[in-house]
C-alpha cells in the first residue's frame, strides 16, 4: 500500500500543504490566511476531504526555515501534538537548504533570505565530492554588513523588495531560487536524510530580536 505523507511549508504569512499517496498528489494549496489562523482547521478539512483519519498519516514533514517565526513555530507545534497523539507517524524537519535549488557550475554560494527590517539570513556552501557542504552557520546580519562580502555566487530566496530596493555590488551573481512549497518539502523529506525525533525538531533559523542586533553593534563599534 503507498504511504501517505502531509508537507507543511508555513515560512511565509499564508503555509503551503501538500498531500501526496505514493508519487500521487492528492491536494496542494496555500492558505487565504495567516498560518496562526486557519492552518490545524485546513489540515484536518484536508485530510477529511480525502477520508484519511490523522492516525492513518504515515509521514509528516515541516519546513524549519529560516522565514516567519510565528509561521513556522506553528508548524511545529502542530506536529509536535500530532505526536504525542499519533506517535506511529513519522516525522520529517526540513530545512531550507534541502528545497532551494542549488547552481551545481559554481564551487560556493550563499544562501540569502529577507529577515525584514534591513536584515538577511545568510549562510554559506561549498560544492564537494558532487555535493553542497555547510561551510558557515547561518547568521542574521544587517544589509550593509551583506554588501561588503567579497563572494562569489548568490542563491536569493525570498529577498522580497531588497532585491531591487538595495544597491547591491555590481560583480555579485545571482540565482533566484524559486519560493520552497510544501510540494518541494514533501519530496526533500521523502528522499532521506530528514527524518527527526519530535523532541528535536526546532524553528532552527530565528531571527535575533532588535535588542540583540543593537548590543551586537554596539560591541562591534567598541572593537
Amino acid at each position: 500500500m503507498n504511504s501517505t505523507l502531509l508537507a507543511v511549508e508555513s515560512s511565509a504569512k499564508e503555509a503551503d500543504l501538500c498531500l501526496l499517496r505514493g508519487e500521487e498528489v492528492l491536494h496542494h494549496d496555500r492558505l487565504d490566511q495567516p498560518s496562526s489562523v486557519s492552518l490545524v482547521a485546513r489540515v484536518k478539512e484536508i485530510l477529511q476531504a480525502h477520508h484519511i483519519a490523522p492516525a492513518e498519516l504515515d509521514h509528516l514533514a515541516i519546513h524549519l526555515g529560516p522565514g516567519s517565526a510565528a509561521g513556522l513555530r506553528m508548524g511545529i507545534a502542530m506536529a509536535q501534538g500530532w505526536a504525542l497523539v499519533h506517535p506511529g507517524v513519522q516525522m520529517h524537519g526540513v530545512p531550507l537548504e534541502a528545497v532551494v535549488e542549488m547552481p551545481e557550475n559554481h564551487e560556493r554560494i550563499t544562501l540569502l533570505v529577507d529577515a525584514h527590517a534591513g536584515q538577511v539570513f545568510a549562510q554559506t556552501w561549498v560544492h564537494m565530492s558532487g555535493r553542497w557542504v555547510l561551510d558557515s552557520a547561518l547568521s542574521c546580519v544587517e544589509v550593509e554588513e551583506v554588501k561588503s562580502w567579497s563572494l562569489e555566487r548568490y542563491v536569493v530566496h525570498d529577498l522580497g523588495r531588497l532585491r531591487s530596493k538595495v544597491e547591491w555590488p555590481s560583480s555579485w551573481t545571482w540565482h533566484e531560487a524559486p519560493f520552497p512549497r510544501a510540494d518541494a518539502v514533501a519530496r526533500a523529506a521523502l528522499a532521506g536524510g530528514h527524518a527527526m525525533d519530535i523532541h528535536d525538531m526546532d524553528v532552527r533559523y530565528l531571527k535575533p530580536s532588535s535588542a540583540e542586533l543593537q548590543w551586537e553593534r554596539r560591541q562591534k563599534e567598541k572593537a
